[in-house]
C-alpha cells in the first residue's frame, strides 16, 4: 500500500508540472469511467484507501484501489459506457472498426454487428472510441 501510495504521490507531482496547458484532470477507474474536473484550484488528499479531489465546489471520491490512471486534458473527457454510445447506422450504411493504434478490424454491417464480432477491448467507430466489455 505504502508503494501505492508513493507512486500515486508521484505521479501527481509530476502531472503538476503540465498543469497550467491542460484545464482539467481526467480520472479514469479500472471499469473505463472517467471524470474530469477542472484543474485550476483542484486539490488532491489521500484519506484511508480513498483519494479525494476537490475543486472549491465539486467534491470526488476515488477508491485507490479502482482508480487505474489519471492524465491532464484539453477538454473535459465524458466517460463512454459502451458502444452503444456511438449510435446506430443508417440503414444498409456499414461500418469501420480500427484499434486505437490504427490497425481496421473489419467492416460491418451495423454498430451492434461490431459489438457482437469484436473482442472486449476499446476501438474507434467513426470518430469517436468506443469500450466493448
Amino acid at each position: 500500500m505504502k508503494k501505492r501510495l508513493l507512486l500515486l504521490m508521484m505521479m501527481v507531482g509530476a502531472l503538476a508540472v503540465h498543469a497550467d496547458t491542460y484545464p482539467y484532470l481526467t480520472f479514469i477507474t479500472t471499469d473505463g469511467t472517467k471524470t474530469s474536473l477542472p484543474a485550476s484550484g483542484l486539490s488532491l488528499a489521500i484519506s484511508g484507501s480513498n483519494l479525494v479531489a476537490t475543486d472549491g465546489s465539486t467534491s470526488k471520491t476515488f477508491t485507490l484501489t479502482d482508480l487505474s490512471s489519471m492524465h491532464f486534458s484539453a477538454a473535459s473527457e465524458s466517460s463512454v459506457t459502451g458502444i452503444d454510445a456511438v449510435g446506430a447506422s443508417a440503414t444498409g450504411e456499414k461500418v469501420s472498426v480500427f484499434t486505437l493504434n490504427g490497425v481496421r478490424m473489419g467492416t460491418y454491417d451495423s454498430v451492434e454487428a461490431a459489438r457482437n464480432a469484436l473482442p472486449a477491448g476499446v476501438y474507434i467507430i467513426g470518430k469517436k472510441k468506443i469500450v466493448i466489455e
